[in-house]
């Protein structure tokens, strides 16, 4: 059976996992932030949890490691946009996918997210809500009267900055590994962010929102890849 399918025969299925405990999403010192800035957050939180209680389809203490990686991280236009398109998201087993380096999946067919559950807490709900996002952005096309699925990475406005990122970062390193620089010099010069964003521009778009959405990889997205940064500034606020 291939991914799509068991991910489409999860989709009702409750699991029973052993992961540890999310802190609170405030449980941190928020003494410096404005005050707008937290009621700003707050709202976000309480907004994104309301659509994840419909989206999520898991045990509640599943759902609550996701609402904790993704409720103040995500911005709320994103996450309904997702929502509208009837995605929905669920915690599989750790056998679920044929590659065991796979630890989520998003199925543009079944509008699915799969998830494994070592995985709930970490950058995996939020790349596989981005290609979820990325799906969301553009509408599927008929040809010859089938119905095509199209991104907005597809566009072309996208694909110059996706091609622009390909020439920049050719040789520096292979596909699947991080740009991790090892002296000033490097750092100076590399613009590779993510190896694995050279897959293909699907990828350079998830891997791009979850960068632009992490609290301390934002500004160096900025700095390494300043089209893609602005291209997103742009999409997601």
């Amino acid at each position: 059976m291939d991914t799509i399918s068991m991910l489409a025969g999860l989709a009702r299925r409750a699991l029973t996992p052993e992961p540890p405990k999310p802190s609170g999403i405030f449980g941190g010192s928020m003494g410096n932030v404005p005050p707008e800035k937290v009621r700003e957050l707050k709202a976000r939180v309480q907004e994104n949890s309301q659509i994840l209680d419909h989206m999520v389809l898991a045990p509640e203490d599943q759902k609550a490691q996701l609402k904790a990686s993704i409720t103040s991280t995500v911005p709320a236009s994103m996450l309904r946009a997702v929502a509208r398109e009837g995605v929905q998201i669920v915690v599989v087993r750790k056998d679920t996918f044929a590659d065991p380096q796979t630890v989520g999946a998003y199925s543009a067919k079944h509008k699915l997210i799969g998830v494994r559950p070592t995985e709930l807490l970490t950058g995996t709900p939020i790349h596989e809500l981005a290609h979820a996002y990325d799906d969301a952005l553009a509408p599927d096309v008929e040809v010859n009267g089938k119905k095509e699925q199209r991104n907005r990475s597809d566009q072309p406005d996208f694909q110059k900055i996706y091609r622009s990122y390909l020439k920049n970062t050719e040789g520096q390193l292979p596909v699947g590994q991080d740009w991790i620089p090892t002296s000033e010099m490097e750092q100076a010069k590399g613009s590779m962010w993510s190896g694995y964003a050279r897959k293909n521009a699907h990828e350079y778009f998830a891997e791009g929102v979850e960068h632009f959405l992490h609290p301390f990889k934002k500004a160096e997205l900025a700095r390494t890849d300043p089209q893609l940064s602005q291209f997103l500034a742009q999409t997601l606020h």
